[in-house]
């Protein structure tokens, strides 16, 4: 009786022994993906690359030797097209307006000799490490006629990676939720965002 009562147990293990390979092979499925919440959210945009040139330009700890330059500007923002579930369209100037600080800081950059002007992102391949920060409004209260608010929202150069977060809205666009990532464009457009959005008044 007791060694029925020991074979039982021990069958059980050999048989869940048996299966775990085939459980665990099988796929997850994540029902969370298939949520109708989230649109594509999707920028493409032309950025002045010499307006850093103007900037506030930090030599640490001189210019003659720097170990880090800090540099930080008013972003001129030439063309800028917001795209939303790849249907919906928002043009700078005819929809909202842009306002956009960046600040990028440098370690151990190789400046010899310095280029006049100096331009930051001629910068940025002889550096050890690059930091690179943006905080950027988009204002659609300024054009009457659509959308009405603004977007607050922050970009942020991580380990290779630009990340993009919205921070806060107002009027229509308060409940409006942003992930991105951003990549560099040749051609017309010099930089894109790449993401998902949720909460857009369309």
């Amino acid at each position: 009786m007791n060694r029925k009562m020991l074979l039982a147990p021990f069958i059980v293990i050999l048989m869940l022994l048996a299966v775990a390979p085939v459980m665990a092979s099988q796929p997850k499925v994540w029902d969370e993906k298939n949520n109708d919440k989230f649109e594509t959210f999707n920028v493409l945009g032309r950025a002045s690359l010499s307006a850093s040139a103007a900037g506030d330009w930090q030599y640490i700890p001189s210019e003659e030797k720097p170990n880090k330059i800090v540099v930080s500007w008013d972003e001129v923002m030439t063309s800028h097209v917001i795209t939303i579930d790849g249907v919906h369209t928002y043009t700078l100037g005819t929809d909202f307006t842009y306002e956009g600080h960046q600040v990028v800081t440098l370690y151990d950059p190789v400046i010899n000799p310095p280029p006049v002007p100096i331009n930051v992102y001629a910068l940025i391949a002889s550096a050890r490490m690059v930091h690179m920060k943006v905080d950027y409004m988009y204002d659609f209260s300024a054009v009457p006629g659509g959308i009405e608010g603004t977007l607050r929202m922050q970009g942020i150069l991580k380990e290779g990676v630009f990340s993009i977060s919205s921070l806060s809205g107002t009027g229509d666009l308060q409940n409006v939720q942003i992930k991105a990532t951003s990549m560099p464009q040749s051609g017309t457009y010099n930089f894109a965002h790449n993401g998902i959005v949720i909460g857009w008044p369309v």
